[in-house]
C-alpha cells in the first residue's frame, strides 16, 4: 500500500509523456529527451489528474467486454480509448 497511492499519482502524472514526445518530433523533427517529456507532462497534468483518473475508471466496463468477446471487441474499443485520450491531450493542451 506504501507504494501503491504514489505510483499511481506519479503514473498519472506522467501518461501524458507519449503524446508529447509525438508532438515534440513532428513539430520540429527532433527526438526529445526522456526527461523533458516527463516534466513536461508532470507541469501539464497539475490539477488534472483525478479528471484523467475518471477518464481511465470508464473504460473498466469496456475492458471487460473486450475480455467477454475474446478480444473481438477490441476491434472497436482500442481505437475509441486512444482517441479518448488524444483529445484529452489536445485539450489539455488548448488550456494551456
Amino acid at each position: 500500500m506504501l507504494f501503491l497511492f504514489p505510483g499511481l499519482i506519479k503514473g498519472l502524472a506522467y501518461s501524458q509523456a507519449y503524446f508529447i514526445y509525438k508532438d515534440k518530433l513532428r513539430l520540429t523533427g527532433l527526438k526529445p529527451g526522456l526527461m523533458d517529456c516527463l516534466n513536461e507532462s508532470q507541469r501539464l497534468m497539475e490539477g488534472h489528474k483525478l479528471q484523467f483518473l475518471s477518464l481511465q475508471l470508464s473504460f473498466v466496463g469496456w475492458g471487460f467486454l473486450v475480455i467477454f468477446t475474446f478480444g473481438l471487441a477490441g476491434f472497436y474499443v482500442y481505437p475509441y480509448y486512444w482517441m479518448t485520450l488524444s483529445g484529452f491531450y489536445a485539450e489539455l493542451v488548448d488550456k494551456r
